[in-house]
């Protein structure tokens, strides 16, 4: 199976807050054929929040693709939970990835945050090699 590592970017980023480059980010902690476990850690001074939603990108002819959802899945619904990490803290999310076309290559995962200061909308993404 895939080998976890800890390639981090964040992408989008307002001027509201630099500290959301600096301080935030996330990381793959566990890869399995169905899930892929991050770890979103929060070392700002200030409330993140985020949900269930996610998405999964392929790196192919040198731009990022969406991975689309295997079309015979039954729908996929997800829950409007917010999820909160506190200031210096961390958050672990179990994603299921089963419904997603995987192939082997590149991959990242992706997750908006908001700052709970300002409602300022970020992407946190981690890289990963899929086999």
């Amino acid at each position: 199976m895939a080998e976890p590592t800890e390639i981090v970017q964040i992408v989008e980023l307002s001027a509201y807050e630099q500290a959301m480059q600096d301080f935030t980010d996330v990381q793959i902690s566990n890869i399995t054929e169905t899930t892929i476990e991050t770890i979103i850690y929060n070392n700002t001074d200030f409330q993140i929040m985020f949900g269930q939603p996610f998405t999964i990108e392929r790196y192919s002819n040198g731009s990022w693709e969406r991975v689309p959802i295997i079309e015979t899945y039954p729908i996929r619904v997800f829950t409007a939970e917010g999820m909160i990490a506190n200031p210096n803290g961390t958050f672990t999310m179990v994603d299921d990835i089963s419904y997603h076309e995987m192939s082997a290559g590149l991959h990242r995962i992706n997750r908006e945050i908001v700052t709970l200061t300002g409602n300022h909308r970020h992407i946190l993404s981690a890289e990963f090699e899929w086999q």
